[in-house]
């Protein structure tokens, strides 16, 4: 814990840019080892040792945004990895697996901030990973050119 004792949200606007990007730290540390449970922003900020305001005010002061939106993109991250590296896997179980709500809110969560939907992510995903293992089973040049039929 960086504060000894709890910051409360007036005492937080005097602290120098160093301290709160140490705060910003610790949450995004926490995010990283608690995201697939079900979080609660007041509980991340008390686990710190600060006060809800002043978590969010240390946020938006160096990431501009709320510590929910960077839990939300912290999640939304790591349904992208575990799509990427299992294309083929139950995407409703990747979905809660990193903590995100039911399928159809995520698919506009992760459209808005990746820019495709999840259906497509993995049909893209999965040819990639079909890509690599060919790639894998013949390493010489000449598997990777197709020719024209006389």
């Amino acid at each position: 814990m960086i504060l000894q004792s709890r910051v409360p949200q007036e005492a937080c606007q005097s602290l120098d840019s160093q301290h709160r990007l140490a705060i910003v730290s610790q949450a995004n540390a926490y995010f990283s080892r608690h995201y697939p449970e079900p979080l609660v922003i007041v509980d991340v900020a008390r686990s710190l040792g600060v006060s809800e305001a002043c978590l969010g005010f240390c946020f938006r002061h160096c990431r501009g945004k709320t510590p929910l939106e960077a839990l939300q993109t912290y999640r939304l991250s790591q349904l992208y990895r575990a799509i990427t590296e299992a294309p083929a896997a139950n995407l409703l179980a990747q979905v809660l697996a990193c903590g995100l709500p039911e399928l159809a809110q995520t698919n506009v969560l992760f459209e808005d901030f990746f820019g495709v939907n999840l259906a497509n992510f993995r049909h893209t995903s999965r040819r990639a990973q079909d890509d690599r293992q060919f790639r894998a089973q013949h390493p010489e040049a000449e598997s990777l050119v197709v020719l024209a039929s006389p």
